[in-house]
Protein backbone atom coordinates (compact mmCIF):
# COMPACT_ATOMS: atom_id res chain seq x y z
CA UNK A 1 0.00 0.00 0.00
CA UNK A 2 2.92 2.51 0.96
CA UNK A 3 3.59 2.37 -2.76
CA UNK A 4 0.63 4.53 -3.39
CA UNK A 5 2.21 7.21 -1.67
CA UNK A 6 5.44 7.37 -3.25
CA UNK A 7 5.68 10.91 -5.87
CA UNK A 8 7.45 9.55 -9.49
CA UNK A 9 10.67 9.70 -8.65
CA UNK A 10 10.28 6.91 -6.10
CA UNK A 11 10.75 8.97 -3.02
CA UNK A 12 8.36 9.19 0.09
CA UNK A 13 5.88 11.94 -1.34
CA UNK A 14 4.96 12.58 2.93
CA UNK A 15 5.80 11.70 6.26
CA UNK A 16 4.61 8.90 6.92
CA UNK A 17 4.25 9.46 10.70
CA UNK A 18 0.47 9.77 10.25
CA UNK A 19 0.38 6.41 8.59
CA UNK A 20 1.95 5.07 11.92
CA UNK A 21 -0.73 6.68 13.85
CA UNK A 22 -3.48 5.75 11.38
CA UNK A 23 -2.34 2.33 12.37
CA UNK A 24 -2.55 2.66 16.05
CA UNK A 25 -6.34 3.74 15.72
CA UNK A 26 -6.51 0.27 14.57
CA UNK A 27 -5.24 -1.39 17.42
CA UNK A 28 -6.97 0.34 19.79
CA UNK A 29 -10.28 1.51 17.71
CA UNK A 30 -10.36 -1.79 15.39
CA UNK A 31 -10.91 -0.09 12.52
CA UNK A 32 -9.22 2.27 10.25
CA UNK A 33 -11.02 4.99 7.54
CA UNK A 34 -8.07 5.86 4.91
CA UNK A 35 -9.06 8.66 2.86
CA UNK A 36 -7.33 9.96 -0.46
CA UNK A 37 -8.15 13.08 -1.72
CA UNK A 38 -7.49 14.39 -5.12
CA UNK A 39 -7.06 17.99 -5.19
CA UNK A 40 -7.52 19.35 -8.61
CA UNK A 41 -4.99 22.03 -9.39
CA UNK A 42 -7.21 24.42 -11.29
CA UNK A 43 -9.76 24.76 -8.43
CA UNK A 44 -9.26 26.68 -5.35
CA UNK A 45 -6.29 25.64 -3.36
CA UNK A 46 -7.89 25.88 0.04
CA UNK A 47 -5.83 27.71 2.21
CA UNK A 48 -3.94 25.35 4.24
CA UNK A 49 -1.86 26.75 6.95
CA UNK A 50 -0.21 24.52 9.21
CA UNK A 51 -0.22 24.48 12.86
CA UNK A 52 -3.73 26.79 12.05
CA UNK A 53 -4.39 25.17 8.61
CA UNK A 54 -6.74 27.58 6.95
CA UNK A 55 -9.38 26.10 5.74
CA UNK A 56 -9.33 24.63 2.35
CA UNK A 57 -12.56 25.11 0.82
CA UNK A 58 -12.85 25.89 -2.83
CA UNK A 59 -9.40 27.55 -3.13
CA UNK A 60 -8.01 24.22 -4.48
CA UNK A 61 -9.50 21.35 -6.42
CA UNK A 62 -9.01 18.41 -3.85
CA UNK A 63 -10.81 14.95 -4.67
CA UNK A 64 -11.06 12.12 -2.28
CA UNK A 65 -11.32 9.04 -1.00
CA UNK A 66 -11.53 7.18 1.83
CA UNK A 67 -11.30 3.79 2.93
CA UNK A 68 -12.35 1.81 6.21
CA UNK A 69 -10.82 -1.22 7.55
CA UNK A 70 -13.57 -2.96 9.60
CA UNK A 71 -13.20 -5.70 7.42
CA UNK A 72 -16.05 -3.56 5.73
CA UNK A 73 -14.63 -0.97 3.30
CA UNK A 74 -16.23 2.19 2.75
CA UNK A 75 -15.18 5.01 0.51
CA UNK A 76 -15.15 8.38 -0.22
CA UNK A 77 -14.17 11.32 -2.16
CA UNK A 78 -13.16 14.59 -0.67
CA UNK A 79 -12.39 18.07 -1.87
CA UNK A 80 -10.20 21.15 -0.56
CA UNK A 81 -11.00 21.39 3.21
CA UNK A 82 -9.58 18.07 4.73
CA UNK A 83 -6.31 19.81 6.28
CA UNK A 84 -8.37 22.34 8.35
CA UNK A 85 -10.60 19.02 8.93
CA UNK A 86 -8.34 17.19 10.18
CA UNK A 87 -7.02 19.40 13.32
CA UNK A 88 -8.29 18.65 16.09
CA UNK A 89 -11.44 16.63 14.51
CA UNK A 90 -12.52 20.26 13.07
CA UNK A 91 -16.27 19.53 13.34
CA UNK A 92 -15.61 15.69 11.35
CA UNK A 93 -17.17 12.90 13.03
CA UNK A 94 -14.91 10.05 14.06
CA UNK A 95 -11.84 12.34 13.09
CA UNK A 96 -9.49 10.38 15.67
CA UNK A 97 -9.83 7.23 13.45
CA UNK A 98 -9.62 8.70 9.68
CA UNK A 99 -6.59 9.00 7.56
CA UNK A 100 -6.48 11.43 5.30
CA UNK A 101 -4.45 11.11 1.55
CA UNK A 102 -4.35 13.74 -0.97
CA UNK A 103 -4.37 13.29 -4.14
CA UNK A 104 -3.28 16.52 -6.62
CA UNK A 105 -0.02 18.61 -6.99
CA UNK A 106 1.78 19.15 -4.42
CA UNK A 107 3.36 22.09 -5.78
CA UNK A 108 -0.27 23.47 -6.12
CA UNK A 109 -0.97 22.94 -2.69
CA UNK A 110 2.22 24.35 -1.43
CA UNK A 111 1.70 27.55 -3.44
CA UNK A 112 -1.91 27.83 -2.01
CA UNK A 113 -0.71 27.45 1.36
CA UNK A 114 2.12 30.14 1.02
CA UNK A 115 5.14 27.94 1.80
CA UNK A 116 6.85 24.64 0.48
CA UNK A 117 7.91 21.40 1.40
CA UNK A 118 6.14 21.62 4.65
CA UNK A 119 5.01 18.84 6.99
CA UNK A 120 1.47 18.05 6.08
CA UNK A 121 -1.28 15.80 8.89
CA UNK A 122 -2.07 13.59 5.88
CA UNK A 123 -0.49 11.64 3.21
CA UNK A 124 -0.30 13.29 0.18
CA UNK A 125 -0.34 11.81 -3.64
CA UNK A 126 1.62 13.74 -5.70
CA UNK A 127 1.09 13.31 -9.42
CA UNK A 128 2.94 16.54 -10.60
CA UNK A 129 0.39 17.11 -13.45
CA UNK A 130 -0.04 20.49 -13.23
CA UNK A 131 2.66 23.00 -15.04
CA UNK A 132 4.90 24.71 -12.31
CA UNK A 133 5.79 27.82 -14.09
CA UNK A 134 2.01 29.14 -15.51
CA UNK A 135 -0.57 27.73 -13.15
CA UNK A 136 -2.50 30.88 -11.85
CA UNK A 137 -5.25 30.46 -9.51
CA UNK A 138 -9.03 30.96 -10.82
CA UNK A 139 -8.07 30.51 -14.53
CA UNK A 140 -9.85 27.93 -16.75
CA UNK A 141 -7.44 25.84 -19.12
CA UNK A 142 -7.48 22.86 -20.60
CA UNK A 143 -4.46 21.01 -18.54
CA UNK A 144 -5.84 21.92 -15.54
CA UNK A 145 -9.06 20.11 -16.69
CA UNK A 146 -7.41 17.88 -17.73
CA UNK A 147 -5.18 17.19 -14.66
CA UNK A 148 -8.93 16.95 -12.80
CA UNK A 149 -9.95 14.21 -14.58
CA UNK A 150 -6.17 12.39 -13.62
CA UNK A 151 -7.05 12.68 -10.06
CA UNK A 152 -10.48 11.19 -10.46
CA UNK A 153 -9.21 8.49 -12.15
CA UNK A 154 -6.59 7.97 -9.64
CA UNK A 155 -9.27 7.61 -7.33
CA UNK A 156 -11.58 4.68 -9.56
CA UNK A 157 -7.64 3.16 -9.69
CA UNK A 158 -7.82 2.72 -6.23
CA UNK A 159 -11.37 1.84 -6.05
CA UNK A 160 -10.64 -0.89 -8.55
CA UNK A 161 -8.12 -2.34 -6.46
CA UNK A 162 -9.86 -2.53 -3.15
CA UNK A 163 -7.58 0.26 -1.94
CA UNK A 164 -10.69 2.62 -0.95
CA UNK A 165 -14.01 2.24 -1.19
CA UNK A 166 -15.67 5.85 -0.31
CA UNK A 167 -15.04 9.24 -2.06
CA UNK A 168 -15.31 12.64 -1.78
CA UNK A 169 -15.02 15.11 -4.71
CA UNK A 170 -14.33 18.94 -4.79
CA UNK A 171 -16.24 21.22 -7.07
CA UNK A 172 -15.14 20.40 -10.87
CA UNK A 173 -15.06 23.07 -13.61
CA UNK A 174 -17.48 21.81 -16.53
CA UNK A 175 -16.01 24.14 -18.33
CA UNK A 176 -12.16 23.34 -18.37
CA UNK A 177 -12.72 19.58 -18.87
CA UNK A 178 -14.75 20.19 -21.84
CA UNK A 179 -12.04 22.15 -23.07
CA UNK A 180 -9.82 19.12 -21.87
CA UNK A 181 -12.15 17.35 -24.79
CA UNK A 182 -13.54 14.93 -21.87
CA UNK A 183 -17.68 14.58 -22.93
CA UNK A 184 -18.76 14.74 -19.01
CA UNK A 185 -21.19 17.31 -17.79
CA UNK A 186 -20.22 16.64 -14.17
CA UNK A 187 -18.75 14.44 -11.61
CA UNK A 188 -22.23 12.30 -11.57
CA UNK A 189 -22.00 11.66 -15.56
CA UNK A 190 -18.32 11.00 -14.91
CA UNK A 191 -19.24 8.04 -11.88
CA UNK A 192 -21.80 7.13 -14.05
CA UNK A 193 -19.96 6.01 -17.22
CA UNK A 194 -16.51 4.74 -15.57
CA UNK A 195 -18.84 2.44 -13.19
CA UNK A 196 -21.13 1.22 -15.51
CA UNK A 197 -24.02 2.96 -14.13
CA UNK A 198 -26.17 4.56 -16.21
CA UNK A 199 -28.50 5.07 -13.99
CA UNK A 200 -27.46 6.78 -10.99
CA UNK A 201 -29.46 9.48 -9.13
CA UNK A 202 -27.98 13.17 -7.86
CA UNK A 203 -29.16 13.81 -4.18
CA UNK A 204 -28.92 17.14 -2.92
CA UNK A 205 -28.95 16.93 0.87
CA UNK A 206 -29.08 19.41 4.14
CA UNK A 207 -29.95 19.53 7.33
CA UNK A 208 -33.95 20.23 6.28
CA UNK A 209 -34.38 18.50 3.26
CA UNK A 210 -33.44 15.60 0.81
CA UNK A 211 -33.80 15.70 -2.89
CA UNK A 212 -33.39 12.89 -5.66
CA UNK A 213 -33.07 14.25 -9.41
CA UNK A 214 -35.20 12.88 -12.47
CA UNK A 215 -33.16 14.97 -15.01
CA UNK A 216 -29.87 16.61 -13.63
CA UNK A 217 -27.33 18.80 -15.99
CA UNK A 218 -29.87 19.40 -18.93
CA UNK A 219 -31.09 22.36 -20.22
CA UNK A 220 -34.70 23.68 -18.68
CA UNK A 221 -36.15 23.62 -22.30
CA UNK A 222 -35.20 19.64 -22.73
CA UNK A 223 -36.46 18.88 -19.55
CA UNK A 224 -40.25 18.00 -20.34
CA UNK A 225 -38.94 15.82 -23.27
CA UNK A 226 -36.47 14.05 -20.81
CA UNK A 227 -39.49 12.88 -18.86
CA UNK A 228 -40.54 9.02 -19.19
CA UNK A 229 -42.33 6.79 -16.89
CA UNK A 230 -38.77 4.69 -16.67
CA UNK A 231 -36.32 7.57 -15.59
CA UNK A 232 -39.18 8.66 -13.24
CA UNK A 233 -39.54 4.58 -11.53
CA UNK A 234 -35.70 3.92 -11.84
CA UNK A 235 -35.35 7.17 -9.76
CA UNK A 236 -37.78 6.53 -7.41
CA UNK A 237 -36.40 2.98 -7.07
CA UNK A 238 -32.76 3.84 -6.37
CA UNK A 239 -34.23 6.90 -4.08
CA UNK A 240 -36.28 4.58 -1.89
CA UNK A 241 -33.10 2.07 -1.49
CA UNK A 242 -30.76 4.67 -0.74
CA UNK A 243 -33.12 6.17 1.43
CA UNK A 244 -33.16 2.43 3.45
CA UNK A 245 -29.77 1.51 3.24
CA UNK A 246 -27.46 4.71 3.45
CA UNK A 247 -29.73 6.85 5.70
CA UNK A 248 -31.58 3.89 7.68
CA UNK A 249 -35.17 5.13 7.04
CA UNK A 250 -37.02 1.61 7.48
CA UNK A 251 -40.38 2.97 5.89
CA UNK A 252 -39.25 6.09 3.47
CA UNK A 253 -41.64 9.04 2.54
CA UNK A 254 -41.14 10.22 -0.62
CA UNK A 255 -43.12 13.24 -2.36
CA UNK A 256 -43.15 13.92 -6.05
CA UNK A 257 -43.28 17.60 -7.55
CA UNK A 258 -45.05 18.29 -10.89
CA UNK A 259 -43.00 19.87 -13.61
CA UNK A 260 -45.48 22.75 -13.88
CA UNK A 261 -47.26 25.52 -11.68
CA UNK A 262 -49.50 24.14 -8.87
CA UNK A 263 -48.84 20.72 -10.89
CA UNK A 264 -50.65 21.78 -13.80
CA UNK A 265 -53.97 22.13 -11.89
CA UNK A 266 -55.09 18.81 -12.82
CA UNK A 267 -54.13 19.70 -16.74
CA UNK A 268 -55.28 23.36 -16.93
CA UNK A 269 -51.17 24.78 -16.99
CA UNK A 270 -49.47 21.90 -18.75
CA UNK A 271 -50.24 18.04 -19.01
CA UNK A 272 -46.76 15.86 -17.76
CA UNK A 273 -48.42 15.22 -14.45
CA UNK A 274 -51.43 13.76 -15.98
CA UNK A 275 -49.73 11.76 -18.84
CA UNK A 276 -46.23 11.20 -17.64
CA UNK A 277 -45.55 11.52 -13.78
CA UNK A 278 -48.24 10.16 -12.51
CA UNK A 279 -48.96 7.38 -14.66
CA UNK A 280 -45.32 6.50 -13.77
CA UNK A 281 -45.55 6.80 -9.83
CA UNK A 282 -48.59 4.01 -10.42
CA UNK A 283 -46.94 1.85 -12.54
CA UNK A 284 -43.62 1.57 -9.58
CA UNK A 285 -46.30 0.47 -7.16
CA UNK A 286 -43.48 1.50 -3.91
CA UNK A 287 -44.88 1.86 -0.81
CA UNK A 288 -44.92 5.60 1.08
CA UNK A 289 -44.71 7.86 -2.13
CA UNK A 290 -47.08 10.82 -3.08
CA UNK A 291 -47.73 13.20 -5.71
CA UNK A 292 -47.75 14.52 -8.07
CA UNK A 293 -47.73 18.00 -6.02
CA UNK A 294 -46.91 21.42 -6.87
CA UNK A 295 -43.32 22.19 -5.56
CA UNK A 296 -44.15 24.84 -3.62
CA UNK A 297 -46.45 23.55 -1.14
CA UNK A 298 -44.74 19.75 -1.55
CA UNK A 299 -41.02 21.37 -0.39
CA UNK A 300 -42.98 23.07 2.35
CA UNK A 301 -44.40 20.02 3.80
CA UNK A 302 -40.88 18.05 3.14
CA UNK A 303 -39.38 20.78 4.97
CA UNK A 304 -41.68 20.33 7.63
CA UNK A 305 -41.39 16.93 7.96
CA UNK A 306 -44.03 15.13 6.54
CA UNK A 307 -41.29 13.55 3.75
CA UNK A 308 -38.63 11.78 3.94
CA UNK A 309 -37.45 13.17 0.56
CA UNK A 310 -38.62 14.87 -2.54
CA UNK A 311 -38.42 13.88 -6.22
CA UNK A 312 -37.85 16.88 -8.28
CA UNK A 313 -38.09 16.86 -11.90
CA UNK A 314 -35.63 19.29 -12.64
CA UNK A 315 -32.11 20.57 -10.98
CA UNK A 316 -32.87 23.91 -10.02
CA UNK A 317 -36.08 22.51 -8.45
CA UNK A 318 -34.20 21.26 -6.33
CA UNK A 319 -30.86 23.27 -5.80
CA UNK A 320 -32.79 26.89 -5.30
CA UNK A 321 -34.49 25.53 -1.95
CA UNK A 322 -31.84 23.54 -0.94
CA UNK A 323 -29.66 26.63 -0.99
CA UNK A 324 -32.13 28.77 0.81
CA UNK A 325 -32.58 26.68 3.91
CA UNK A 326 -29.41 25.29 4.13
CA UNK A 327 -26.46 26.23 1.71
CA UNK A 328 -24.02 25.39 4.30
CA UNK A 329 -24.82 21.92 5.35
CA UNK A 330 -25.53 21.31 1.43
CA UNK A 331 -24.37 17.85 0.28
CA UNK A 332 -24.65 16.27 -3.77
CA UNK A 333 -24.39 12.33 -2.61
CA UNK A 334 -24.61 10.16 -5.88
CA UNK A 335 -26.94 7.04 -5.74
CA UNK A 336 -26.34 4.20 -7.30
CA UNK A 337 -22.82 3.82 -7.40
CA UNK A 338 -21.38 0.29 -5.98
CA UNK A 339 -19.52 3.09 -3.40
CA UNK A 340 -20.55 5.65 -1.46
CA UNK A 341 -19.59 9.39 -3.66
CA UNK A 342 -20.70 12.91 -1.78
CA UNK A 343 -19.03 16.30 -2.44
CA UNK A 344 -19.89 19.70 -0.95
CA UNK A 345 -22.70 21.69 -2.60
CA UNK A 346 -20.85 24.73 -3.59
CA UNK A 347 -19.10 25.37 -7.14
CA UNK A 348 -15.68 26.42 -8.22
CA UNK A 349 -15.38 30.23 -6.49
CA UNK A 350 -12.81 30.94 -9.31
CA UNK A 351 -13.54 34.76 -7.99
CA UNK A 352 -12.20 33.70 -4.82
CA UNK A 353 -9.41 31.09 -5.55
CA UNK A 354 -5.64 31.44 -4.04
CA UNK A 355 -7.11 34.25 -1.68
CA UNK A 356 -7.89 31.75 1.98
CA UNK A 357 -11.77 33.12 1.81
CA UNK A 358 -13.60 30.21 1.02
CA UNK A 359 -16.08 28.36 3.81
CA UNK A 360 -15.54 24.49 4.39
CA UNK A 361 -19.02 24.03 5.96
CA UNK A 362 -20.62 22.14 3.34
CA UNK A 363 -17.03 19.83 3.13
CA UNK A 364 -17.51 19.11 6.76
CA UNK A 365 -20.92 17.99 5.92
CA UNK A 366 -20.04 15.80 2.84
CA UNK A 367 -17.32 14.19 4.58
CA UNK A 368 -19.72 13.90 7.67
CA UNK A 369 -22.31 12.48 5.29
CA UNK A 370 -20.17 9.90 3.76
CA UNK A 371 -18.86 8.73 6.86
CA UNK A 372 -22.70 8.18 8.18
CA UNK A 373 -24.04 6.86 4.38
CA UNK A 374 -21.20 3.95 4.89
CA UNK A 375 -21.91 2.86 8.88
CA UNK A 376 -25.55 2.68 7.76
CA UNK A 377 -24.26 0.81 5.08
CA UNK A 378 -22.45 -1.42 7.30
CA UNK A 379 -25.77 -2.44 9.22
CA UNK A 380 -28.10 -2.40 6.51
Amino acid sequence: MHRLFRDRAGDEAVDLSCAKQAHCCVKIFYRRLAVFCGYFSEYKTTAIRVCHIHELKRQAKISSACRLIEHVPVAYYNIPDIPAVLQAGAGLKDSRNVRYVVIGDRNVFDKAAGRRNFRLPFQFVDMANADRRRFVFGKISAKNGKASIEYLDAAMGLLGAGEIDCLVTGPISKEAVHKAGYPYSGHTEYFAARAHRPDVVMMLVNDCLKFSLVTRHVPLAAVSRKLNSRNICSTLRTTHDALRTLFGIRKPKIVVLGINPHGSDNGVIGNEENTVIRPAIRSCRFPGVSGPFGADVAIAKAAAGMYDCVLAMYHDQAMIPLKLTGDRTGVNLTLGLPFVRTSPLHGTGFDIAGKHKADPASLRAAVNLALRCVQNQRKA
